[in-house]
C-alpha cells in the first residue's frame, strides 16, 4: 500500500498515496493553507500551493460578496481508514480549534485513496454562528488566490487563461457551468 501519513503533528498533517502528496497547515503563518503536488499523466510533477477553503457570502443588506477563508482559523486533525466503493483510503478531517467570534464554522475533509489520481474535497459542519444571518453565495473548498500553478513540465508556471475550471452548482436549481481563463462567477 502506497497510501501513508508522513507526518501529522501539532503544526502540519502530510499524506502521500504515491500520486498525490498532501500536505495541510493547522498553525502558524500558513494556517489553513495547503498544497497538493501531483504527478500528471506523463510523471511529470505539478504543484498547486497555497490553496485554501472559504464560505463566499454577502455582506448585510448588500450585493458586495466576502469571503470566509479557512486561513482565519487554526485546526486539529482526525484521521481515519475508510473502505467504499473507490477502495481502501483514508479520510483526514480539520476542525476548527475554536469558533469563538466568529462569523461561520467549518470543518475541510479529504478523503485519499491507495495509488489514485484523485482527492476527494469537502466542507463540512458548515455554521453560521453570528447573530445576524448572512446570505451565503457558495461554498469554496478550493481556492487559489494569487499563486502561480504549475501544472506542466515547465519551469515557468502555467498560464491560466489556457485553463478551463467546472463548477458544480451545490443546490439542485444551482448551473453547472464552464468558465475559461481568468472568468469569474458572476
Amino acid at each position: 500500500m502506497m497510501l501513508k501519513i508522513l507526518k501529522d503533528d501539532k503544526e502540519i498533517t502530510q499524506v502521500k498515496n504515491g500520486i498525490i502528496n498532501f500536505k495541510f497547515f493547522k498553525t502558524g503563518k500558513q494556517k489553513g493553507r495547503f498544497r497538493l503536488k501531483f504527478k500528471d499523466i506523463n510523471g511529470n510533477q505539478c504543484l498547486i500551493n497555497n490553496c485554501f477553503s472559504c464560505i463566499n457570502y454577502f455582506e448585510q443588506k448588500s450585493t458586495n460578496l466576502k469571503e470566509y477563508p479557512s486561513y482565519n482559523f487554526t485546526y486539529i486533525s482526525e484521521i481515519e481508514e475508510i473502505e467504499d466503493e473507490f477502495g481502501k483510503g483514508l479520510k483526514v478531517q480539520f476542525n476548527p480549534t475554536s469558533t469563538h467570534n466568529t462569523k461561520f464554522s467549518f470543518s475541510i475533509s479529504f478523503k485519499f485513496y491507495d495509488n489514485l489520481n484523485f482527492t476527494l474535497l469537502r466542507l463540512v459542519n458548515v455554521q453560521d454562528l453570528s447573530s445576524e444571518q448572512f446570505k451565503i453565495h457558495s461554498l469554496s473548498p478550493l481556492t487559489i488566490k494569487n499563486e502561480p500553478l504549475y501544472l506542466s513540465k515547465d519551469e515557468e508556471p502555467t498560464n491560466l487563461e489556457k485553463i478551463t475550471w467546472f463548477k458544480n452548482g451545490w443546490q439542485s436549481w444551482s448551473p453547472c457551468k464552464v468558465f475559461y481563463g481568468d472568468q469569474k462567477d458572476r
